[in-house]
C-alpha cells in the first residue's frame, strides 16, 4: 500500500516542483501578486492545497470502497467505523471523496490557516474538483462525521502533517471576480496535472516501511524533479529572455525570405512593442506572409519575457499537418541550442509521421533531438495543449470553454502563452459564439491573441475585438490589408498597410454538366496545366471523380492529351491511413517546391477535391473550376490559383464557377450547396459576381466582401429576387439564433461570473456518438459522427486492407500495437442515415476497454459492400435501403439504393 499521507506529500512535491520549474515567470509574478505573498511563499501554498485534494480519501465512503477485508478489520479495530445507521446516505454510500474533500477543507482551512469563510470555500472546492468537476453548493450539503469523530481527527492530522511541510502561509484571495475566478481555475488544474503525475507509480513507487513525514517529503520532491525533467516539464520552453533583450528579426527567424515585404515590415512596427496581453488582427491577401509575421510577432512577445509558450490554431486537420513541420523548423532555426517539446492536438494527431518522429517517452532517451514531442503530452487529449508549443485545430483550443472534464487544465494549457488563429473568417454562428467566450478567458490569462484572415467582415472585427477587450472598436477599419492592435487595457485601432500589386482574377461561369467540364479540363490540361475543382460535399467530389475516370480509362479518348494525367480524389472520407497519403502526395506536387525524393510537379494533373484545399494549405494550381461557394471562400479557394511565381503561364488567372441551374426568375437553384452553406449568402454571393468578368486584388476584396456580409438586408430590384433574399435572411437568422442559443447552453460562464465555481459541469461527452447530441462536446455546428473501422473479407482473413494486409481478430483484446493500427482506419462518418444504423450497433466487445476504440464500430462488408435497411428513431422501417462500400481510389460511400 501506499500511504494516502505519502500520496499526498506526492502530489504536493509536484505541484511544487512546477511552480519553481515548469511556470512562465510572468504567471508566477501574476499569482504571487493576487495572493499578496511573495513568490517563495506562494509555491508553498499552492503545493499545501494540492496535496489537500485528496484529504476526503479519510473517510467511510471512499474506505468502503477499496478497502479489502482486512484493511477494513484493521481499520475497525483502530476505532474507524465504516457503517453506521447514523451516516447520511453521501457519506455512507455516495459521496465521492473529491466531495468530502471540499466538505473537509472548507472548514479546516478556516481553523487552520486562517483563511475567510468564502474564500476557504472557494480553495476547497477549486481542489476538490481534480477529477474534472468542481462539487456543486449541495453536493455536501448531507455529509457529516459525527458518528465516527475518529476520521475528523484523521484528516487534521493529516493536514497537520503537510502543514508541517510546506508551512504555508495566510493569503487572501483577491476581490476582483475575474482575477479570483483566474486563480482559482489556475488552482484547479495545477491540481489534477499534479496528481496525474504524482499518480505515477513508476515515479512515485511504494515504500517497503514507513518512513517519517520529513523524511518522505524530501524523498518525494527528489522524485517530483526527476519525474518533471524526465516527462519534459522543466525544460522544453525556450530561454524566457533573449541575451539582449532584442527580438529577431523576420529573415533570422526564416532564412529562406530574402527581405520581409512591405505588408510583414508595417505589421511587425505596428504591433511588436505594443502593451501585452494583447489581441492582434491581421488582414491580408492569400500567399502574402501573413503566418511568418504572425510567428514572428508572437517570437519577440516571448524573447521580451512576457510569454513563454505557442498554440498555433488552424481550420481542419489537414491545415494542421501541414502547419506543424513549419511550426518545428521555425523553432528548430530559432532555438538551436534548447530543447524543445512541440506537440500536434487534433484527433488523428497520433497517427502522423511528423510526429511520430519526433517521439520521446522521456526527456534523456538515446538519440535524443533538441526538439521533441514528449509522450506524457500525447497520452490524452486534454493534456495536448500543456506542451510548450503546439499545433493543432482550433477545436483543442474551444474545448477550453466547453462544459466538459478538466476544462481548467485545457485552459492552464493556453494560460500566458500566445495563440495564433489562422482563417478566422471560416467560423460559423454556432463556432463564432464559442470563440468568443474563449476570447475572454483568453484575455484574462493573460494570453495574447493573433488572428489571420484574407477574408474578414467588417462586422466580425468588431465583435472580436470587443469580446478580447470589452471595448467597442469606434474607428471604421475600413482600409484593407490592414492591422488591428487591441491591447485589452488600450483603446483599440487599426492601421492601414501597403497593399500589394493589383493583380487581375478574371471570373468565368461554366455550364455545370459532365459534358462541358470535361471540355474545360480537356482544354486547361492540353496546354500543360495542374487543375483544381472544388466539389461542396464529398458526395459531388466522388461523382465527378468517376465520371472522369471512366473518360481516362476509355478505349478511344476523347482527347489525347488525358493519355498522361494525374487524377486525384481529395477528401476528407479516407481511412486515415490512405488520407494521409494522398494529402502527402498532393502537398508535394502542388506545393511551392518539391520534397526531397517526392514526384516533381506534373505536367498535366486534375485534383478533384473538397474543402480540404480551400483554406491554409500552400497549393498553386494553373486552373480552378468551383462550385458556388460565399465569397469569401471563394477569394481562398482563388488564393490557390498562381500562388507561386513559376514563370509565364499558359493559362491566365481565372476562377470558373460552375453555373447552377436557374429558374424562369433568374433564381440560382443551390440544390446541396444550399444545404452546406446558408443561401442567403449564396444569393449575395451569386449576386455581386454573376455580372463580373474580372475583380482586381486586393483592391475590391473590402467592397465584396461587404456587399455580402454587411450588416443591412439585402435588397433588389426584381421582386422575385428581393421575396427569395428576404425569406433566405429571415431562414438565416432563425438559423443563427438556434445555433448561437445551443452554443451559450455547453460554454462555461465568462470570466467576470460571479458564480463560476457552482455552475453545473455538464460532462459533455467528446466522442462518444451514442449519447444524445445535448450532451455532446461539440466545438462546431455539424451533426453527430460516428467512427466507422471497414473490414474486407480476404483470403487471408477479416483485414483492414482489401489485399488481406492487416488482419484482424474481433474476439481478441487488442495490443497497443493493434489499437494504433486500428485508429488508422477509422472513417468518421456524420451520414444521417448511416449514422442513425451503426449507432444502434455495439461496438465489439474486444474494443470496449480501449479508450481510442471504444466509440468505434466495426463493418464487415459482404463481396465489397455493406447493406442495411433504414428505420427510424422507433425502429420502424423508412422504406429507404442503403449501401456502404470502400474503394481505394474512391474512399467511403454511401449511397441509397432504388426500390
Amino acid at each position: 500500500m501506499h500511504a494516502l499521507l505519502y500520496h499526498l506529500l506526492d502530489v504536493g512535491q509536484v505541484a511544487h516542483e512546477l511552480w519553481r520549474t515548469a511556470l512562465s515567470p510572468s504567471l508566477r509574478a501574476w499569482v504571487t501578486e493576487q495572493l499578496n505573498v511573495d513568490e517563495e511563499a506562494a509555491g508553498r501554498f499552492l503545493a499545501f492545497m494540492a496535496a489537500l485534494h485528496d484529504l476526503g480519501k479519510a473517510g467511510p465512503a471512499f474506505q468502503l470502497k477499496y478497502a479489502n477485508p482486512a484493511q477494513a478489520q484493521a481499520l475497525a479495530q483502530a476505532g474507524f467505523v465504516l457503517r453506521h445507521k447514523e451516516y447520511s446516505k453521501p457519506t455512507q454510500q455516495d459521496a465521492a471523496h473529491g466531495i468530502v474533500s471540499t466538505w473537509a477543507l472548507t472548514s479546516l482551512l478556516v481553523e487552520y490557516l486562517g483563511v475567510a469563510k468564502s474564500a476557504a470555500r472557494d480553495l476547497a472546492t477549486a481542489v476538490g474538483g481534480h477529477h474534472g468537476a468542481w462539487p456543486g453548493p449541495d453536493a455536501t450539503r448531507l455529509i457529516d462525521d459525527r458518528a465516527c469523530p475518529q476520521w475528523a481527527e484523521a484528516r487534521r492530522d493529516l493536514l497537520w502533517e503537510v502543514r508541517a511541510v510546506f508551512q504555508p502561509p495566510t493569503v487572501q484571495l483577491p476581490t476582483d471576480a475575474t482575477a479570483r475566478n483566474v486563480f482559482l481555475t489556475f488552482l484547479s488544474a495545477l491540481t489534477s496535472v499534479a496528481d496525474w503525475i504524482g499518480s505515477r507509480e513508476e515515479d512515485f513507487p511504494f515504500v517497503a516501511a514507513p518512513l517519517p513525514t520529513r523524511r518522505y517529503a524530501e524523498q518525494a520532491a527528489r522524485q517530483a524533479q526527476a519525474a518533471l525533467a524526465q516527462l519534459g516539464w522543466v525544460s522544453g520552453h525556450p530561454p524566457p529572455r533573449n541575451h539582449n533583450g532584442a527580438p529577431k528579426s523576420l529573415t533570422e527567424l526564416f532564412p529562406t525570405i530574402a527581405q520581409a515585404n512591405a505588408m510583414q515590415a508595417a505589421t511587425l512596427a505596428a504591433a511588436a512593442d505594443c502593451a501585452l496581453p494583447a489581441l492582434v488582427i491581421i488582414e491580408a491577401p492569400t500567399g502574402s506572409g501573413k503566418t511568418e509575421t504572425a510567428l514572428t510577432l508572437a517570437d519577440g512577445w516571448m524573447r521580451r519575457g512576457r510569454h513563454r509558450g505557442l498554440y498555433v490554431a488552424m481550420p481542419t486537420q489537414a491545415t494542421s499537418n501541414q502547419m506543424f513541420g513549419r511550426v518545428v523548423s521555425y523553432l528548430a532555426h530559432s532555438y538551436p541550442q534548447t530543447f524543445i517539446n512541440v506537440n500536434l492536438a487534433h484527433g488523428q494527431a497520433a497517427l502522423q509521421e511528423s510526429l511520430l518522429d519526433l517521439q520521446l517517452a522521456t526527456v534523456g532517451e538515446e538519440d535524443t533531438d533538441h526538439i521533441a514531442a514528449l509522450g506524457w503530452f500525447m497520452e490524452q487529449n486534454k493534456r495536448a495543449l500543456l506542451a510548450p508549443f503546439g499545433v493543432g485545430t482550433v477545436d483543442q483550443a474551444l474545448l477550453a470553454i466547453l462544459l466538459t472534464r478538466h476544462f481548467f487544465v485545457r485552459l492552464l494549457g493556453i494560460q500566458d502563452k500566445v495563440v495564433i488563429f489562422d482563417e478566422v473568417h471560416a467560423y460559423d454562428t454556432y463556432m463564432s459564439t464559442l470563440l468568443d467566450r474563449l476570447l475572454a478567458w483568453l484575455a484574462a490569462l493573460g494570453t495574447s491573441v493573433i488572428m489571420l484572415s484574407a477574408t474578414l467582415p467588417g462586422e466580425t472585427r468588431r465583435r472580436l475585438v470587443k469580446a478580447y477587450t470589452g471595448r467597442e472598436m469606434t474607428d471604421n477599419g475600413q482600409a484593407y490589408p490592414q492591422v488591428t492592435v487591441a491591447a485589452r487595457d488600450a483603446a483599440p485601432h487599426a492601421i492601414a498597410l501597403p497593399a500589394p500589386p493589383e493583380t487581375a482574377l478574371e471570373i468565368a461561369w461554366l455550364t455545370d454538366t459532365p459534358a462541358a467540364i470535361a471540355d474545360a479540363l480537356a482544354a486547361a490540361i492540353a496546354d500543360r496545366g495542374c487543375v483544381a475543382v472544388i466539389c461542396n460535399t464529398v458526395r459531388r467530389a466522388q461523382e465527378l471523380y468517376q465520371q472522369l475516370d471512366q473518360l481516362l480509362a476509355a478505349p478511344t479518348l476523347p482527347y489525347d492529351s488525358w493519355a498522361e494525367t494525374e487524377l486525384w480524389l481529395f477528401h476528407a472520407r479516407f481511412p486515415p491511413a490512405w488520407r494521409a497519403a494522398t494529402e502527402q502526395a498532393v502537398l508535394d506536387r502542388f506545393g511551392k517546391t518539391q520534397a526531397d525524393g517526392a514526384a516533381a510537379r506534373p505536367r498535366r494533373a486534375i485534383v478533384i477535391a473538397t474543402q480540404v484545399i480551400e483554406q491554409s494549405l500552400d497549393l498553386d494550381f494553373d486552373v480552378m473550376l468551383t462550385e458556388l461557394a460565399p465569397i469569401d471562400l471563394l477569394l481562398q479557394r482563388a488564393g490557390r490559383l498562381h500562388r507561386h511565381d513559376r514563370g509565364p503561364r499558359a493559362h491566365p488567372r481565372r476562377l470558373t464557377i460552375l453555373q447552377p441551374p436557374v429558374d424562369d426568375d433568374g433564381l440560382p437553384q443551390l440544390g446541396t450547396s444550399g444545404r452546406v452553406y446558408a443561401p442567403y449568402v449564396l444569393l449575395r454571393t451569386y449576386a455581386a459576381l454573376r455580372d463580373r468578368t474580372q475583380i482586381s486584388l486586393p483592391q475590391d476584396t473590402r467592397a465584396l466582401i461587404d456587399a455580402v456580409y454587411g450588416p443591412r438586408q439585402a435588397t433588389h430590384a426584381d421582386p422575385a429576387w428581393q421575396t427569395a433574399l428576404r425569406r433566405a435572411y429571415t431562414d438565416m437568422k432563425q438559423e443563427q439564433a438556434r445555433a448561437d442559443d445551443q452554443a451559450r447552453q455547453v460554454r462555461i460562464l465568462p470570466p467576470d461570473h460571479e458564480d463560476l465555481l457552482s455552475q453545473p459541469n455538464r460532462g459533455l461527452e467528446e466522442d462518444n456518438p451514442a449519447v444524445h447530441a445535448s450532451f455532446q462536446a461539440r466545438t462546431r455546428d455539424i451533426g453527430p459522427s460516428v467512427g466507422l473501422v471497414v473490414l474486407f473479407q480476404t483470403p487471408q482473413g477479416t483485414a483492414l486492407e482489401p489485399d488481406g494486409a492487416h488482419v484482424v481478430n474481433l474476439a481478441a483484446t487488442p495490443t497497443p500495437a493493434d489499437v494504433a493500427r486500428l485508429d488508422r482506419y477509422v472513417i468518421q462518418v456524420q451520414h444521417w442515415a448511416a449514422l442513425r444504423h451503426f449507432v444502434a450497433q455495439e461496438p465489439p466487445a474486444a474494443w470496449r476497454k480501449s479508450a481510442r476504440l471504444r466509440h468505434c464500430r466495426a463493418v464487415l462488408l459482404d463481396n465489397g459492400v455493406y447493406r442495411w435497411q433504414d428505420q427510424d428513431t422507433n425502429g420502424n422501417d423508412t422504406h429507404q435501403r442503403y449501401l456502404l462500400r470502400l474503394r481505394r481510389e474512391f474512399g467511403l460511400e454511401i449511397l441509397r439504393e432504388e426500390s
